[in-house]
């Protein structure tokens, strides 16, 4: 009786601890053991990993946040020592001054925290240019707001007569006068300012004190530098930059690591010069106020405290705790700022001195998220294991239900019983193979002439459209640039500070490809492969290719007096130009594909640039570049040329300067003058008229000075005068040289 009872309840745990139940228990068993090693352990490492990181976070913010303002700052010293050399006379300064209005807006535009580019004479003319407040009104009718669309004010004060007169214009993005007005009685003279009389008494670059910027009621610094006549070395005025403190304090909570955190730059007098949460920490209208808070005025005890430990143990970064809630700090001075003006280094200690850069951040900002995270998990983990173990039942139950089929089918055969023929269906592959081999070893015992195989076929098709060789004509624009006699500066500059110069100069005229909607084949070497019109259509492409020309030179221009200063070596970059029709596509082989584009077009786009340093030219253009871009471009007519491995003759321009709106991209007066006398000559050449030409020629020089241009075409003149061609002279240059 006992033993049967003991072997009742071995068949009773055998029935109920079936292949069933093992599959759901063992996948309970593994997925909680999996789930609770992984939520601990990823938990206990991800907060010291966090709290480990948070520090090196903190510095690299603190660093990206210092290495911005401190960007800024110099930005503005550059920037002034550059307006120090905008213009010579004071008869210069006025609003329509294209150049220098130009120059200023620029400025204005490229310094995030410049609110007024200014300049004051010595003869009390005052140039100002700044952006519109968002309620601003005319200074005439104050319950008048000035046009909607104003994006910039120009103020000009000058003397007619004996009355000082003051013009207020505003322009919109366009740079159009879309309003304007007169002030009279206005007694503003910027010599009395402090920044004018602090820069004439140093004669030199220098930094104000804070102090109010204008009438705009709020508080700031200026750097200004003087202006000196470069012919007669005369002081001439000032040009000064403004900076807002309270746009300071607008980067500083863009800049923001968290909600709770704050950023804040502080002096050594625990002045608060900017914050990330002014409006907030301060009760009384930030607006409104006229001078600095002090530390004792923000109601913000984590800082107080983060900068008292700061002063006892100068500690760059550390963690504290106030009101049992735990922070992390980090500190850091600002750098000196170092700038050239005229091979002149010039260094201002001032903020170094006396701005330090503090951030404050409670340490839940970090290990928040982490909980928020964990709680999330564990909820969406438990809704899985409650859906999971549904779904393994139903799972398990489809496995279990056909191996107990085949079981019973297997006994079946060992007992010769040979009857039916019905297959199993799982979801399993496996069992299905078992299925089949067991209806297999039954037909095969049954009677010889009854062996029926049955074999399974699969195939998977995998579609795939794969980058194919090959091209497509269309008319594309080609610019080629190079620098002038790179061979021997690299033979004479070290390797290593080459590199990075080059860099910054492919980085520099990449931007403003890119910006013109151009694409860059390739590098070669120390130039550059450049088209429009492919893969995407331009109908505008041979202006927007001279356009990134002329900016490229203009832009060369500013960066070689900066590296001049830096005594790194001038980039003198030559640019050449051509449209026409070529093969665009991926070229290559089957292991190797290039997007790139072949055919004449941009063989002579080549050679056009390399003909620069024939002429003594930076912007070589074709005849057809002048016909796509017509009255948008100024053109001096140079010659018609046979370059290298081309029969015909190409009628080639240098391109001077784009009249497209950007008064930044017109030529100089004297530049165009010099094309529009040199047009005249030519003309007067390309007649046979060599010995009027020969005079105008050598006019032209004494004028202008030495030009590879007029020597050339002085030299064809004499010997055309003195042994003329034959009668079927077309005037072709044939060039032997690439």
């Amino acid at each position: 009786m006992g033993r049967e009872m003991q072997f009742l309840s071995r068949e009773r745990i055998k029935k109920f601890y079936n292949l069933k139940t093992h599959i759901v228990l063992t996948f309970l068993f593994l997925f909680l053991v999996t789930f609770l090693t992984i939520i601990t352990y990823s938990y206990n490492e991800s907060s010291r990993a966090v709290i480990s990181l948070s520090e090196d976070f903190l510095e690299r913010t603190r660093e990206g946040v210092l290495s911005k303002m401190h960007y800024n700052l110099s930005r503005a010293q550059i920037f002034s020592n550059l307006g120090a050399q905008s213009y010579n006379t004071e008869e210069e300064v006025h609003p329509d001054n294209l150049v220098l209005l130009g120059t200023m807006r620029s400025m204005l535009q490229n310094s995030s925290f410049v609110t007024h580019v200014s300049t004051g004479t010595k003869s009390g003319k005052f140039l100002q240019i700044t952006r519109p407040s968002e309620e601003q009104f005319y200074q005439s009718d104050r319950t008048k707001r000035i046009p909607y669309d104003t994006k910039f004010i120009v103020r000009f004060i000058a003397k007619e007569g004996n009355e000082l007169k003051e013009e207020w214009r505003y322009e919109n993005e366009m740079r159009t006068v879309v309003g304007r007005e007169w002030v009279s009685n206005q007694s503003y003279d910027p010599r009395e300012e402090g920044w004018y009389k602090e820069a004439e008494y140093k004669k030199t670059l220098s930094w104000s004190k804070i102090h109010i910027l204008g009438d705009t009621q709020k508080t700031g610094i200026t750097v200004s530098n003087i202006v000196m006549n470069d012919m007669t070395n005369e002081f001439v005025g000032v040009f000064a930059f403004d900076i807002a403190l309270q746009e300071l304090s607008l980067f500083l909570k863009q800049s923001k690591i968290g909600d709770k955190s704050v950023l804040f730059v502080i002096n050594k007098r625990d002045e608060i010069i900017a914050h990330s949460n002014m409006e907030e920490a301060i009760k009384e209208n930030f607006a409104e106020r006229t001078h600095i808070p002090v530390l004792k005025e923000i109601e913000d005890e984590p800082l107080q405290e983060a900068y008292r430990q700061y002063k006892s143990h100068s500690e760059k970064e550390f963690f504290f705790d106030v009101h049992g809630k735990s922070y992390i700090a980090s500190f850091a001075n600002f750098p000196r700022i170092i700038s050239y003006q005229e091979q002149k280094r010039i260094e201002t200690d001032a903020f170094e001195k006396m701005w330090v850069l503090g951030m404050v951040v409670p340490t839940e900002e970090f290990l928040g998220p982490i909980s928020q995270i964990q709680s999330k998990t564990i909820l969406i983990s438990l809704l899985l294991l409650s859906l999971s173990i549904v779904g393994m039942v139903f799972l398990s139950r489809r496995i279990a239900k056909p191996i107990v089929f085949l079981a019973e089918e297997a006994m079946k055969i060992k007992s010769f019983d040979l009857t039916g023929e019905e297959k199993t269906k799982s979801i399993v592959y496996e069992i299905g193979l078992l299925s089949d081999a067991i209806i297999s070893m039954r037909y095969s015992m049954r009677a010889f002439s009854k062996f029926i195989p049955k074999v399974l076929v699969g195939k998977l098709l995998k579609h795939s459209h794969e980058i194919k060789i090959g091209g497509k004509e269309c008319r594309t624009t080609f610019l080629f640039t190079d620098i002038a006699d790179f061979t021997t500066l690299s033979e004479n500059y070290p390797p290593d500070k080459l590199t990075l110069h080059l860099s910054e100069y492919f980085e520099e005229l990449s931007t403003i490809i890119f910006k013109h909607k151009g694409v860059i084949d390739k590098y070669i070497g120390d130039g550059i492969m450049a088209f429009w019109g492919a893969p995407v259509k331009d109908k505008d492409q041979a202006l927007h290719a001279c356009k990134a020309a002329v900016e490229i030179q203009k832009r060369l221009a500013i960066l070689n007096e900066q590296w001049s200063a830096e005594g790194k070596p001038v980039l003198i970059t030559r640019c050449g130009i051509h449209i026409g029709n070529v093969i665009v596509g991926n070229m290559g082989s089957s292991d190797r594909i290039n997007y790139t584009a072949l055919g004449d077009t941009v063989n002579l786009a080549s050679r056009l640039e390399g003909t620069n340093k024939i002429y003594g030219t930076h912007i070589m253009v074709s005849q057809d570049i002048v016909q796509e871009v017509r009255d948008k471009g100024d053109f001096c007519p140079i010659d018609i040329v046979s370059v290298k491995g081309r029969m015909e003759g190409v009628k080639i321009f240098e391109l001077v300067g784009i009249r497209d709106g950007d008064p930044t991209l017109l030529p100089s007066q004297r530049r165009a003058a010099f094309c529009e006398e040199f047009s005249r000559c030519y003309d007067l050449y390309s007649n046979r008229r060599w010995e009027e030409a020969l005079v105008e020629f050598q006019l032209l020089k004494e004028k202008y000075g030495d030009h590879r241009m007029i020597e050339l075409y002085i030299k064809r003149c004499e010997e055309f005068s003195e042994n003329p061609p034959q009668g079927n002279w077309d005037g072709i240059t044939v060039l032997t040289e690439k």
